[in-house]
């Protein structure tokens, strides 16, 4: 089966590079990948331009390139590399994160093939997510109150639903997903035991990009 990478950029190369490159270490699967790549707009003219001159020169590790001709900023970047994702499931990543240690996905994607009709994504465990006061619902689930579009893997016919149900495109987690993911009666998951330490480091925060931090 293939399975779409739908990964979203905004011209930080320092960032773009070690994220990718720890993706294709660290990720295991059966099925066969394909890369999506959607790179914002950012109002520095000259690093939109490094940017762009990196994902051309690397151009052989990509399906598909978007270079996106306005700002989408995080808000809108989700909903637009939705856009061009054509597997039934997908797995969301981000210019600015990389894996502490090796993982199998393919237990994650068979769970939400097992839970078709309501389960919307599994997101991997992340430095800056704290679970304390979740729900333990199997080894290797945990049940999210949030609709996440960090990186994880997503059922791409209920991710778009619940996109789709504002009318907008807006990608706010807690004011138009999360509600709109409880309308249609979807659940939200994070891959792992409360117990188990992070999977993911948000290496962006550690070279001081905020979330959303475009400048």
């Amino acid at each position: 089966m293939i399975i779409d990478i739908a990964l979203s950029s905004c011209a930080r190369v320092e960032l773009l590079q070690n994220s990718v490159l720890s993706f294709i270490d660290s990720v295991e699967s059966e099925h066969t990948f394909r890369w999506i790549i959607v790179e914002d707009k950012v109002d520095d003219a000259d690093r939109q331009q490094v940017g762009r001159n990196w994902i051309q020169t690397h151009s052989g590790m990509f399906d598909e390139i978007i270079y996106s001709e306005k700002k989408l900023t995080y808000v809108f970047c989700f909903s637009e590399v939705l856009k061009y994702v054509k597997s039934d499931y997908f797995v969301r990543w981000e210019d600015d994160f990389e894996f502490k240690h090796d993982i199998d996905i393919d237990p994650m994607i068979e769970t939400l093939i097992k839970h078709n009709e309501n389960m919307a994504n599994i997101s991997f465990k992340r430095n800056y997510c704290d679970t304390s006061e979740f729900t333990q619902v199997g080894e290797d689930l945990i049940e999210s109150p949030l609709f996440s579009i960090g990186p994880g893997v997503f059922n791409t016919k209920l991710t778009s639903d619940i996109v789709n149900l504002s009318g907008t495109g807006e990608c706010h987690e807690f004011g138009v997903l999360t509600p709109s993911m409880n309308k249609l009666g979807y659940k939200s998951y994070i891959w792992g035991s409360k117990d188990e330490p992070f999977l993911l480091d948000h290496i962006g925060k550690n070279l001081g990009y905020n979330k959303g931090d475009y400048k």
